[in-house]
């Protein structure tokens, strides 16, 4: 696991949800991208159980003198995001501040560049994940694609996450058909009319 973890390190304990649940299953992770990652892919790798946050084989890097990274979290179905878990590198490769997006498959580096995030604020070095960051609940509904953008990192000049843990409440929007009864043969005993409706249309 990255960084030091002497006596008292808490990293055992599993953080405490703020609400919702843990929207794992919820990540299409196949389509997971990143944007200056190392090795094209390993962003897929920091989507995984939250016992298994520890791993070390799971990392994704910026490349080298350059620290930005730009995460694509695309979701199955639209779902509303509460707070996030993040463990960064050691030696100063954790990313330091966070600006979120949702919803926009066409940002990059350029046009993010002067665009106002739905969110952002300044992270730690969680080297176990127990540090749950709250998100304006209001302002992430109905999110079909969440956009992470790690501007830097604390003392270096790369970024390196391990795990990333999204927490929220997914739905399960399914098309329902219309139920519709069709009569392949009419009944004209179905259809009579009375006397007195047809004489006051003069029929």
């Amino acid at each position: 696991m990255p960084g030091f973890h002497g006596n008292g390190c808490n990293c055992q304990h599993e953080a405490n949800l703020i609400n919702g649940e843990d929207l794992l299953t919820y990540i299409d992770k196949d389509s997971v991208r990143t944007l200056n990652e190392t090795i094209l892919g390993s962003c897929k790798t920091l989507f995984r159980p939250y016992s298994d946050r520890l791993l070390e084989t799971s990392l994704c890097k910026s490349q080298e003198n350059d620290p930005e990274l730009l995460v694509f979290i695309p979701f199955k179905s639209p779902c509303s995001i509460y707070s996030l878990n993040i463990i960064g590198g050691e030696n100063g490769t954790s990313p330091n501040h966070i600006r979120l997006y949702i919803n926009d498959e066409s940002l990059d580096f350029s046009t993010i560049e002067n665009m106002e995030p739905i969110q952002s604020f300044d992270l730690v070095e969680d080297f176990c994940g127990v540090v749950e960051y709250p998100l304006k609940v209001s302002k992430f509904k109905n999110v079909n694609l969440l956009i992470l953008h790690f501007p830097s990192s604390f003392s270096s000049n790369q970024t390196n996450i391990y795990y990333i843990r999204i927490c929220g409440q997914g739905t399960s929007y399914q098309r329902k058909a219309v139920e519709a009864v069709y009569e392949s043969t009419p009944n004209i005993s179905d259809h009579m009319t009375n006397n007195e409706t047809l004489q006051s249309f003069d029929l």
